[in-house]
């Protein structure tokens, strides 16, 4: 599957000064033609790829519900002694809202923040954001997560790697958000207090909702509740991944980390009540799967009916390792991913790029919602 990065990333006055810039078109493409790769310097690692046109977002797997949102190319800015970059969307006439959005071809949607070099962080040379209504929505805060850098990869290649994985055909477009008032209704609970952050930005995804003590603000689909993973304030809930995708001329959906949701309320719950386990590492519940009842809820298609589930010899933290007994696997399920399997990964919450008051849950960097772990043992293949 691909994958798409969800990113904001917009730059301050003095980082062109900091970066040698690669040429950007001034006006979206309007061919289908698809643009040449960016290197980076000297990197070994392959160039950067630019997804802007809407033929070349509709092939990838993971991106291609946002082949009906306008987009255009961002640009890259290269150090050319290092291997490093950064990634600025320009805004283009009618279109106040927008992300920068990072594709790859293994793997799911995610979001990510780039890895910037140290020095760049002293001379405050970019800024991580998303962009309503033409403004940050992020404080300026150059930041080195230095979670993504270019390695040897087993097969000999240099690839780009986040949180120690691969990601393959790197690339990035500039995607609009401008459809939010097209979207359904949001239902609010009783206990929600409900607060819209910006009544000039004509944007129907920005509130902050908040709830009692001890409650979480959760966004309730038909087949998930989710949390924002706030950091600040438990109970305050800002949901940046919020979007309004259009589906075709007449339909439009919101969607939550790549997530599509349907009929959807903001609610007030408590995590034991909703997932049975309390909030980890201030990223939300990850809980185990012990037994039969407990797979059947997350395991959405029926894959691992039949599977014995083993015990779990893991508890969740900001960084671990799931660990289980010989013969048994660990497995990873989600409220907006396919289970995955680990093969020996590190599962870490950690900044969500868009927020610096937001975590978030990684796996094989996935981004995923609602995770929950299973020792379970699998059919041996040939």
């Amino acid at each position: 599957m691909s994958i798409i990065f969800l990113l904001v990333l917009i730059f301050s006055s003095t980082s062109h000064s900091c970066w040698v810039r690669q040429p950007k078109s001034a006006t979206p493409p309007t061919t289908s033609s698809t643009p040449p790769p960016i290197p980076i310097g000297d990197c070994k690692c392959p160039p950067l790829k630019m997804y802007s046109m809407n033929d070349y977002i509709s092939n990838n797997e993971g991106g291609k519900y946002l082949k009906n949102q306008q987009s255009w190319n961002p640009t890259i800015g290269v150090d050319k002694d290092l291997c490093t970059f950064n990634v600025q969307c320009d805004p283009i006439p009618g279109v106040p809202n927008y992300y920068t959005v990072a594709f790859r071809s293994n793997g799911s949607p995610i979001y990510v923040s780039l890895k910037i070099r140290k020095r760049s962080l002293k001379n405050k040379c970019v800024q991580i954001n998303r962009v309503i209504n033409n403004k940050n929505t992020f404080v300026e805060q150059p930041r080195y997560i230095g979670s993504l850098d270019c390695r040897p990869h087993t097969d000999g290649t240099h690839q780009w790697y986040f949180h120690d994985y691969p990601v393959f055909d790197l690339g990035f477009a500039c995607v609009a958000d401008v459809h939010s008032f097209k979207c359904p209704i949001i239902k609010i609970g009783d206990k929600v207090n409900f607060t819209e952050r910006d009544p000039w930005a004509r944007q129907g995804s920005l509130y902050i909702s908040e709830c009692p003590d001890n409650l979480y603000p959760m966004l309730h689909s038909t087949d998930a509740y989710i949390t924002t993973g706030g950091a600040r304030k438990p109970e305050s809930g800002i949901f940046e991944e919020l979007f309004c995708v259009k589906v075709n001329d007449t339909a439009f959906a919101w969607y939550f980390a790549n997530k599509q949701l349907n009929s959807v309320w903001f609610e007030c719950h408590s995590l034991e009540e909703v997932f049975g386990a309390g909030s980890k590492c201030v990223c939300g519940a990850f809980p185990q799967i012990n037994n039969r009842n407990d797979l059947e809820k997350y395991d959405r298609k029926g894959e691992y009916k039949d599977v014995q589930i083993g015990a779990n010899n893991w508890s969740a933290s900001c960084k671990f390792n799931m660990e289980c007994e010989k013969g048994y696997t660990a497995v990873v399920f989600s409220a907006n991913y396919d289970p995955i399997i680990l093969t020996g990964n590190y599962i870490t919450c950690t900044y969500n790029p868009l927020s610096n008051w937001l975590r978030a849950w990684f796996v094989n960097s996935v981004r995923v919602v609602n995770p929950a772990g299973a020792c379970l043992l699998l059919p041996q293949t040939p």
